[in-house]
C-alpha cells in the first residue's frame, strides 16, 4: 500500500472526511504558492472545522423542524381526545 492510501484511509478513520477529500488539491496549492508546513496545516483544518460547523448547523435545522411539525401535530390532536 502507498503513502498515498494510507494517508486516506487513516484520516477517513480518525473521521477527518474533509481532509480527506481536500488535501491533495491544498498540496498543489501549497506547493505552487510556496506556502510553510504550518500554513499548509492551518488551510487543511481550517477546511475541516467549517464544514463540521455546516453539517452541525445543517444537523441542528433540520432537527427543530422536525420537532416544530411534531409539536404543532401535537397541538391540532391535542383537542381530540
Amino acid at each position: 500500500m502507498t503513502d498515498i492510501h494510507t494517508l486516506e484511509r487513516l484520516l477517513r478513520k480518525l473521521r477527518l472526511t474533509r481532509i480527506a477529500l481536500e488535501w491533495h488539491s491544498q498540496e498543489k496549492r501549497a506547493l505552487a504558492e510556496g506556502w510553510t508546513p504550518s500554513r499548509y496545516l492551518l488551510s487543511l483544518c481550517s477546511e475541516e472545522a467549517t464544514h463540521r460547523e455546516g453539517e452541525r448547523l445543517r444537523r441542528y435545522i433540520t432537527a427543530a423542524a422536525i420537532y416544530k411539525r411534531c409539536t404543532v401535530a401535537g397541538r391540532k390532536n391535542a383537542g381530540r381526545i
